[in-house]
């Protein structure tokens, strides 16, 4: 099993200087099988490498033609900074163009967006799609793909779904569509320039939101009815958390027992990170999810292996709920969202602050909600 590396101060000149001479070279990761590294002999300047580990751990080494930028300025030919320095070691192992995998063209775009630096939790999600996307492109070409190719994985996304679920799976489908587009892109700029580019051509489902067809809000006896229904306390504590405070799913399976302070929940979704008030009830709920827990990274929620939740293994426990409740049609996990803001707007919280805390816009509640913000306008100027 390949050994963790431990990143090394290599990105700078003045972090650099810091590094005492030695035959080894220092090396900082760029994705788990590649690393870039810095070797500094007793005289300046000091030298580039590339390390490639294979999936036994076997490591191949090679020198990056250039001396690094430790006494000139980095001109990207013959003396090369850290950037210009990981960019020459992707390209030492890259593989002949049309040897390019599907695979390959993913691997590679994302260790260009880790090398510009990404969230932790944008990491992970990221991986998570690059990894599920591999395993259904195979061994596949870059320059194999046809436009039915991409089509069936577009809609891939459909298969298996009720009608009441599927405009939302568009959207899924729309957003995962986009990344391919550009993990494809990044391949053929590098590699393929004068290749066709079927990815192109094939287009994202049209009216595709993650709403559904009609915003479902479930009174307060339609949702005991959904936590009696749910076939374990970790599928309760999901629904739990989403009525409590509103967030995505996506939000309240990254976030960690760090993340939580009193009256207080910090998540990082799609539109940012952002920190949620809760109320005493919430507060109280949160605090036993993490009662006796030490570990500050631990998943805030947790499956009933003591994992944190995603998509793959929560969708199933998440429908069997809504079934064996007997829930108006269309409803899904995101109802607990739609309840959460129309409860609110009922009690006359000000939208501004509904917004906040559920990490929209003003204009989307006014959009989505309509109705219910139009009520409370005639309640508020009703003198």
């Amino acid at each position: 099993m390949a050994r963790t590396v431990q990143d090394k101060p290599i990105t700078t000149r003045a972090a650099r200087a810091k590094l005492n001479p030695s035959p080894n070279a220092h090396f900082r990761r760029l994705t788990d099988k590649l690393h870039v590294g810095y070797r500094k002999g007793a005289k300046l300047p000091g030298l580039w490498t590339v390390r490639m580990l294979d999936a036994d751990g076997v490591s191949k080494q090679k020198r990056i033609p250039g001396v690094a930028d430790d006494l000139e300025p980095a001109n990207g030919n013959d003396v090369l900074n850290f950037d210009q320095a990981c960019e020459a070691a992707r390209n030492i192992f890259a593989p002949a163009p049309a040897a390019i995998t599907v695979a390959r063209a993913l691997d590679d775009w994302f260790a260009d967006k880790l090398a510009r630096g990404m969230k932790p939790r944008a990491e992970h999600s990221t991986m998570n799609y690059v990894l599920r996307t591999k395993r259904w492109f195979g061994d596949m070409l870059v320059l194999d793909l046809t436009v039915s190719d991409i089509e069936r994985y577009r809609d891939s996304f459909l298969e298996g779904h009720a009608e009441d679920r599927l405009r939302a799976r568009r959207a899924t489908a729309n957003r995962d569509m986009n990344t391919l587009r550009a993990a494809l892109n990044f391949a053929a700029d590098r590699h393929l320039p004068d290749a066709a580019r079927p990815w192109g051509k094939v287009k994202n489902f049209a009216k595709a939101d993650a709403f559904g067809k009609r915003v479902v809000v479930l009174t307060e006896t339609e949702e005991n009815r959904l936590y009696d229904a749910c076939e374990s306390g970790e599928v309760r504590n999901l629904w739990l958390a989403a009525f409590y405070t509103g967030a995505r799913y996506g939000e309240l399976v990254a976030a960690n027992v760090r993340d939580l302070a009193p009256r207080r929940l910090t998540v990082d979704g799609k539109t940012g990170r952002r920190t949620i008030v809760l109320s005493p009830k919430a507060d109280a709920f949160f605090r036993s999810l993490v009662k006796g827990v030490n570990d500050p990274d631990r998943a805030l929620l947790i499956d009933k292996n003591g994992d944190r939740w995603h998509h793959d293994h929560s969708r199933g426990p998440i429908d069997r709920s809504i079934a064996k409740a007997d829930l108006p049609e269309g409803t899904t996990f995101y109802c607990a969202r739609h309840s959460y803001i129309t409860r609110h707007l009922s009690r006359s919280v000000p939208v501004m602050a509904i917004a906040q805390n559920c990490g929209t816009s003003l204009e989307m509640i006014e959009a989505t909600y309509a109705n219910f913000v139009k009520q409370d306008l005639e309640v508020w100027f009703s003198d």
